[in-house]
C-alpha cells in the first residue's frame, strides 16, 4: 500500500481500520471485503432547502447542534455527540487526493466539483442515515454510486437520486444501516475492490464511540529513521517498545507528507516516505480522543 495509487478509496476497502483517520476507529480485519448483492438501502427524504444557506450545508443546524465538523487535510471531521461518533471524510478525484477539482467540504459554491456527507442520527431506527450533498459539476460528473462496507463485505447500495435543492446545490438520503465505511464514487463494488486506478468521489470512515482518555494509553514505542539524500528516501521503523494497536490511528506526517501507517504497527515494521532534506517529520499517534507525538526526525539540512 505504499504507492501512491493505492490511495484512501482503495485503502479503506482493501484493509478495513487501516487507513481510519479518526480516533478509535475500528471496524473489521478482513483484507479482502467480497461485493455482495442485497437489496438497496431504504431511502430517506433528501435535505430540506432550509439546511442549505448561501449555498453552504448548515449542518449543525441539521442536527440541532449535536455534531460539529472541522476542515482537515483536505477532507473534513464529524464529531457527533449522541450518540457517541466520529466520522471522516475523504475525497479522491481521478485518483488523486486532496485535488483541486474536488473539495469536500459543506461549502458548495467553491470553484470545484464539491460533495459533503451528513451523517443524522434516527433514534426511531437506532442508527444513522445520511445526507449527501453536491454541486451541479459534481452531480454532472459520473453517475454515483453508493457502496456500503460492513463486517468485511462490501454491498452494493445503487446509484444515488440526486434531486436539485435549490440553486446549484442538490441532495439525496439514504439509510444504509450500520456501515463501517461508506463510498459515494464512481464505480461499482466490484471496480473497488479491484483496485481501480483512476476512482473519484468521497469515502465516510465511520468510527466507533468515542473512548475517555483514561482508556487510551500512548505506546512506548522508539522509530528509527534512516535517510537517503540522493533520492529523497525516508523509512521509518519501529525499532523498539510496545505494538500500536489495531484501534489508533498512526501517521507520519511532515515534509508535504501524510502516510498513514496501516495498525497494528509491530517492533521490525516499516514504512518509507520521500520527502525533502530540509523537513521534519513526526510519527503522530492518535486514539480515543488523544494526539501524541511519539517520535520525529529532522532532515540533515532542517
Amino acid at each position: 500500500m505504499d504507492a501512491p495509487d493505492r490511495r484512501r478509496f482503495l485503502a479503506a476497502v482493501g484493509s478495513v481500520g487501516a487507513t481510519s483517520l479518526l480516533a478509535g476507529c475500528g471496524g473489521t480485519s478482513s483484507d479482502e471485503p467480497e461485493p455482495t448483492s442485497t437489496a438497496s438501502p431504504t431511502a430517506t427524504p433528501a435535505p430540506e432547502s432550509r439546511f442549505v444557506d448561501g449555498g453552504v450545508v448548515d449542518y449543525p443546524g441539521m442536527v440541532d447542534g449535536a455534531a460539529t465538523v472541522e476542515n482537515a487535510d483536505g477532507g473534513s471531521r464529524i464529531e457527533y455527540d449522541d450518540p457517541s461518533r466520529a466520522f471522516r471524510l475523504e475525497g479522491a478525484f481521478e485518483g488523486e487526493t486532496r485535488p483541486a477539482e474536488l473539495a469536500v467540504g459543506r461549502d458548495m459554491t467553491v470553484d470545484a466539483r464539491a460533495g459533503f456527507v451528513a451523517p443524522v442520527y434516527d433514534p426511531a431506527a437506532e442508527a444513522f442515515v445520511f445526507q449527501l450533498f453536491a454541486n451541479g459539476a459534481f452531480v454532472d460528473h459520473a453517475d454515483w454510486r453508493l457502496t456500503s462496507l460492513a463486517d468485511g463485505r462490501l454491498t452494493p447500495q445503487g446509484t444515488v437520486p440526486f434531486e436539485r435543492i435549490e440553486g446549484d446545490v442538490y441532495g439525496a438520503g439514504v439509510s444504509p444501516g450500520a456501515v463501517d465505511r461508506l463510498f459515494l464514487a464512481d464505480a461499482t463494488a466490484e471496480e473497488l475492490q479491484d483496485g481501480a486506478e483512476d476512482l473519484s468521489g468521497i469515502v465516510v470512515l465511520v468510527g466507533r464511540p468515542k473512548k475517555s482518555p483514561e482508556q487510551a494509553t500512548v505506546p512506548q514505542a522508539r522509530f528509527g529513521f534512516e535517510y537517503d539524500a540522493d533520492s529523497g528516501a525516508l523509512t521509518v521503523t519501529h525499532e523498539d517498545g510496545e505494538t500500536v494497536s489495531e484501534s489508533a490511528l498512526l501517521a507520519i506526517r511532515g515534509g508535504g507528507v501524510e502516510e498513514r501507517w496501516p495498525t497494528p504497527v509491530e517492533v521490525g515494521d516499516r514504512r518509507t516516505v520521500t520527502v525533502p532534506s530540509d523537513a521534519t517529520v513526526r510519527v503522530i499517534w492518535a486514539d480515543g480522543g488523544q494526539q501524541q507525538t511519539i517520535d520525529k526526525w529532522t532532515g540533515p539540512d532542517g
